[in-house]
């Protein structure tokens, strides 16, 4: 049975210094893709039956690989982590295994896979760039396993796991051949396809976002030409009107502010900033709207707290989005709250509302392009087009920062954000 022990966890970190590299490698999410979907398409050919260590990285095709894995290798054995409250449940037939909270593991995604004949690690992290390291030498993955152990969190429904997994002396140069055959073989597949796939699925959501709101303004100013509207009818269509040009401005700003993020230089996140100095002059702004509507809005930001390395305007922008997104989904008379801490070498920003709360089933879903959950949809006064969340973790993933959600339904949600300190 694995044990956890306290202190700081990664797997990505235990890899990289273990191999000795200042850095991972930098790399797209196409060639990462590649290199998963060889491997499985190696451990299917070679019907290699492994036990693997998985957690999957946000809004990833790795579990596609993983289902036809399973269908292929009855007697694999996959455990599928994760350091949210509830395992992932995206995966049917794998075994749950709850991780500690780490400010690192929430940066990470891993790939970790034992046999007799065959052994990897993959870890990846999101920087400017997605960073990429990985291993196939039975020594390096001894260490990762002994580093995994403590990342465990002993639970009730803990799985019953074997002491020790059996490794090769060396992975046999024939199969790391192979590999490589079978990576440059998806890669090309992917090359040929992935990028017009990409193209054509953001232009139609960017052309379905335009034409919904565009369609209602057209309904609303067809039935204002009629005489027989009361003057209650007529403010409603303009009010509608109103909040359509209101919609279609917020979505070229956020659509503007997705395509510079494209443009943006690494060395723009160098600067030093003070959470007490930006905090309450953005709260302070929400005030008036709070007390509108009878939300107690406050917030706690120590005043010792270190700086942090973010552009201002990047942070104001999160912050912003972020208080926006607790105020539209809490009902009148709720409460919204921003407080800071220090944890780990980071500093963690919770927003806290006692809003409608997210479906569990949605949460890995609401930091995609246009994503709108199934409340927002179904509310005419929530005016939004899906890209504020999409847009805050971008700019946190350029500050080596990450974001999560913890929610239930009818209680509110927490979004945490982790920004890393300026030393």
């Amino acid at each position: 049975m694995f044990v956890s022990s306290t202190g700081s966890v990664s797997i990505y970190r235990v890899i990289r210094e273990v191999l000795a590299s200042d850095s991972g490698l930098s790399v797209s999410a196409m060639t990462l893709q590649a290199l998963i979907a060889g491997l499985f398409d190696l451990l299917i050919e070679q019907q290699l039956a492994v036990t693997i260590f998985v957690k999957l990285p946000h809004n990833s095709s790795w579990e596609a690989e993983i289902e036809r894995y399973q269908q292929q290798i009855k007697t694999a054995t996959i455990y599928l982590c994760s350091d949210r409250q509830s395992a992932v449940k995206k995966i049917p037939t794998v075994i749950p295994l709850r991780l500690v909270t780490s400010s690192e593991l929430q940066r990470e995604s891993f790939l970790i896979v034992l046999g007799s004949q065959l052994c990897a690690a993959i870890a990846t992290q999101q920087q400017e760039k997605l960073q990429v390291v990985c291993s196939f030498e039975p020594n390096v993955l001894s260490q990762v396993l002994a580093k995994l152990k403590n990342a465990i969190a002993p639970t009730d429904s803990t799985p019953e796991m074997p002491e020790t997994f059996s490794l090769p002396d060396a992975v046999a140069p024939g199969l790391l051949s192979n590999l490589v055959r079978k990576h440059l073989q998806r890669s090309d597949e992917l090359t040929k396809r992935q990028p017009w796939q990409f193209k054509d699925a953001f232009i139609f959501d960017v052309v379905e976002e335009f034409s919904t709101p565009l369609t209602h303004m057209k309904t609303a100013l067809s039935i204002l030409k009629s005489n027989q509207l009361s003057e209650r009818q007529r403010d409603r269509y303009l009010q509608l009107l109103n909040q359509e040009c209101d919609r279609q401005h917020g979505l070229i700003e956020a659509m503007r502010t997705l395509v510079q993020l494209d443009s943006l230089s690494p060395s723009q996140n160098q600067e030093k900033v003070q959470l007490a100095d930006l905090v309450p002059g953005i709260v302070s702004t929400y005030q008036p709207l709070a007390m509108e509507r009878g939300i107690q809005l406050g917030y706690t930001v120590p005043a010792n707290l270190p700086p942090v390395s973010c552009p201002h305007h990047w942070l104001r922008q999160i912050i912003i989005n972020l208080l926006n997104n607790s105020l539209k989904f809490t009902p009148d008379g709720g409460k919204v709250s921003v407080r800071a801490s220090y944890q780990e070498k980071y500093v963690k920003l919770a927003f806290r509302d006692t809003g409608v709360g997210i479906a569990e089933e949605e949460i890995p879903k609401i930091f995609d392009s246009f994503y709108r959950g199934s409340i927002a949809k179904n509310n005419e006064d929530t005016v939004g087009v899906g890209l504020g969340l999409t847009i805050a973790r971008q700019l946190l993933l350029r500050c080596h920062g990450s974001i999560s959600v913890s929610s239930k339904l009818g209680v509110g949600s927490v979004f945490t954000i982790l920004l890393p300190v300026r030393e």
